[in-house]
């Protein structure tokens, strides 16, 4: 364990500022972090007040958005027995439309799979090929320039 002393000087000034000199730092504290639970408050009261303004600004937004399309609104409440009265044929519909062309599209997709797949076979099997035609070329090359010499 390490001891030093410090000059008296420092001890009075912090008395005099309220500083603690048994003041251990709680868990979990970094620097740059109050000392204080008043620290923490103030902090939290901080952000509190930010978002509080950030609110203010999505409310004067929203009441923009209301007054802009009033006209298109309709700010009519419902009762409760008209809202499940309402039919949801049209909904139906469309619905099963929906349904259709989603098994279309996946007929569709399974299509080009599979000819994604013969393709790749083709090109595997011309791969092969071209190497193999590339190798004869270079044999008859090869006798040709023995036959030269």
């Amino acid at each position: 364990m390490e001891y030093w002393l410090e000059p008296a000087e420092l001890a009075a000034l912090r008395r005099e500022v309220g500083v603690d000199p048994y003041w251990v730092p709680p868990p979990g504290w970094k620097r740059g972090d109050p000392v204080s639970a008043d620290g923490y408050a103030l902090k939290a009261k901080r952000q509190v007040e930010e978002l509080t303004k950030e609110l203010a600004g999505v409310k004067r937004h929203m009441q923009q958005l209301v007054k802009a399309h009033q006209g298109t609104m309709n700010n009519e409440v419902k009762p409760e027995a008209v809202k499940a009265c309402i039919s949801h044929e049209p909904y139906q519909d469309k619905y099963e439309c929906v349904l259709k062309a989603n098994g279309n599209l996946e007929k569709q997709v399974q299509s080009l799979e599979e000819k994604y797949v013969s393709a790749a076979r083709a090109n595997g099997k011309l791969e092969e090929e071209v190497l193999f035609l590339k190798e004869r070329y270079e044999a008859v090359l090869e006798k040709n320039t023995r036959l030269e010499q």
